[in-house]
């Protein structure tokens, strides 16, 4: 199965392969756009063995009759990578036409807003702790009578307050694509890392 990434960051065409028992079909990558010619396409219906395509003037030959197209791939075939964050861009792997694997660095993004995200996070995760401790605490002493209803129940919405700091920081940082348990455990990332979702062939670059 050949699949298209397109992207505003990178224009990927995702190429998974996929056997047939009687033919294989051949993709077509021009210097502008990405075409492929999938197995699953009703756009096609000549054998495939009876096809050559010219990757470079995209000329297709069926049956000795040569003619220039455009193979059109559907929809869900094409992947868009796209930043929520601007900022500016510290490098940049790309050039149409590569092959590239799923988790690839495609480039690599600067911006301060990205550090202090990453640093709110971590805060208040600490902080979340500590306060679910301390409101468990008063829970134990509130059920004891020894604490009072109004310390528990300060405690307790400091606690919640804080959670749901941690997690609209988490959920922000999950959009960028940074796992908060590498974040955990390695510490703060200075750049932001932009990764291709599939494999696929670099189409266009729009940065």
């Amino acid at each position: 199965m050949k699949h298209t990434i397109l992207c505003a960051l990178a224009i990927l065409t995702a190429c998974n392969s996929t056997t047939n028992t009687k033919q294989e079909m051949p993709t077509t990558v021009t210097a502008d756009s990405v075409t492929v010619i999938s197995p699953d396409s009703t756009a096609y219906s000549q054998p495939y063995d009876s096809t050559s395509i010219d990757g470079t003037t995209a000329a297709t030959a069926i049956n000795k009759v040569s003619f220039n197209g455009t193979l059109i791939v559907p929809p869900q075939n094409f992947a868009s990578v796209t930043m929520l964050m601007g900022g500016i861009i510290r490098s940049v792997n790309l050039l149409p036409g590569n092959y590239v694997k799923k988790g690839t660095l495609l480039a690599t993004l600067d911006n301060p807003d990205f550090i202090s995200l990453q640093q709110t996070y971590l805060e208040s995760q600490a902080q979340t702790e500590y306060l679910k401790s301390e409101y468990n605490r008063q829970l134990v002493l509130s059920k004891e009578e020894v604490a009072s209803v109004k310390k528990l129940e300060q405690s307790k919405a400091d606690y919640l307050s804080m959670k749901s700091k941690m997690e609209a920081a988490a959920a922000q940082l999950s959009l960028l694509g940074i796992s908060t348990q590498s974040l955990l455990k390695n510490g703060i990332m200075p750049v932001l890392e932009i990764k291709a979702p599939v494999n696929g062939y670099i189409g266009k670059v729009k940065v």
